[in-house]
């Protein structure tokens, strides 16, 4: 879900009719037990409306996920919920990276570094959801961002405990080009430019 999205069953691609398709799937793993009401998806997926227009579209975007998986009854609607049967099993690079991001919290020095280079590398891989615009999807890409812009300056702290000073300038211009109003990623661009030597680079910073 970095980048255009895309549907991958057992490895393969496979293409659903209805763009609405990719964002139900998405929303859905962005939920405890990878379910929702009907409601939640109508505000969701269609900003609040809920009239019948977007309730045929909710009904075709849940019909065309049941046809792209192997098994018609991965889809459950029940009690006016829609969920994942208990046997399928479903991920996301989103989800992944937010799981990376917390278990690199569990390490130390050049392993923590190293985890959170890795976990980045999930996020760089495009927009999250390139091409969809809703409130959920926007707010939750925001999220997604600020969680980038923390793991480059924490990265580049460590790198530059680690003496990786280059390394460690990249990594604040990245997680400054999320949030421009990140002090302590200036600082850490003034240390940079001052281990160096470079004093007209603290002063820009």
């Amino acid at each position: 879900d970095f980048g255009p999205p895309r549907i991958l069953v057992n490895g393969d691609e496979v293409r659903p009719r209805i763009a609405k398709t990719y964002e139900l799937l998405a929303y859905l793993m962005t939920k405890e037990g990878s379910a929702a009401t009907r409601d939640e998806l109508l505000a969701a997926l269609f900003d609040a409306r809920a009239d019948e227009s977007t309730r045929a579209y909710l009904r075709q975007a849940i019909r065309w996920l049941r046809r792209v998986l192997p098994d018609p009854d991965a889809v459950l609607t029940e009690g006016g919920r829609v969920s994942f049967a208990p046997s399928v099993s479903v991920s996301s690079e989103s989800t992944r990276f937010e799981v990376s991001l917390a278990q690199v919290a569990r390490l130390q020095g050049e392993a923590r570094r190293a985890a959170t280079l890795e976990a980045l590398s999930i996020y760089e891989r495009g927009e999250y959801l390139a091409g969809v615009r809703s409130n959920w999807s926007d707010e939750r890409r925001e999220r997604l961002t600020q969680l980038a812009a923390d793991a480059r300056y924490e990265a580049g702290e460590l790198a530059f405990a680690a003496e990786r000073y280059d390394e460690a300038a990249q990594l604040a211009r990245r997680a400054l080009a999320d949030d421009p109003f990140r002090e302590t990623a200036w600082r850490l661009l003034m240390r940079v430019a001052n281990v160096m030597g470079d004093e007209n680079g603290v002063v820009r910073a």
